[in-house]
């Protein structure tokens, strides 16, 4: 009989590999408060790790996958670089930029599409109509009238519209 044990980490080495050569890159860069912490308080994480890990192969409830996805997960953010808050902007504002775009090259297929609903209108419909006015992909007359008039009673049409007057300042 074979026995092998699960493993979801790597060895420790892997992960403080990639914490020198963060550390050589911002060194090299002059940017070492980039770093979120000291290689003793990242040694300190992982081996918190290591011992959530244990307990995770213990549960019946978790696969090793999930397991090693969210221990992955948890280290990128640990290694992730302090950002300054201009980068921060910048970074949000060509997120935004990208998606505007997107929702933009989309809205075409999107009104057609909502033209196309009929009664009655269900849940699935209404988030669909909502998202798209959210997005300003559509305005409430691409909406058809029988669709709007039950729509314009709901509580997520309501909601919605009090998020678009908040974000966009229009009614």
């Amino acid at each position: 009989l074979y026995l092998y044990k699960k493993i979801a980490m790597h060895p420790n080495e892997h992960y403080l590999k990639e914490y020198d050569d963060l550390i050589k890159s911002y060194t090299e860069k002059a940017e070492l408060w980039r770093m979120k912490m000291t290689r003793e308080e990242f040694e300190e994480k992982l081996e918190a790790f290591r011992k959530q890990e244990a307990q995770d192969m213990l549960r019946k409830d978790v696969n090793l996958f999930s397991i090693q996805s969210n221990i992955e997960a948890s280290i990128s953010i640990l290694l992730m670089p302090i950002m300054t808050m201009e980068e921060i902007k910048a970074q949000f504002k060509r997120n935004k930029e990208i998606t505007d775009a997107y929702f933009a090259e989309a809205a075409p297929q999107i009104k057609k599409e909502i033209q196309k609903l009929d009664l009655p209108l269900d849940r699935r419909k209404m988030q669909k109509i909502c998202a798209a006015l959210f997005r300003k992909q559509i305005i409430e007359s691409d909406i058809p009238v029988a669709i709007y008039e039950e729509l314009k009673e709901t509580r997520m049409f309501i909601s919605i519209k009090k998020r678009m007057e908040q974000r966009y300042g229009t009614p």
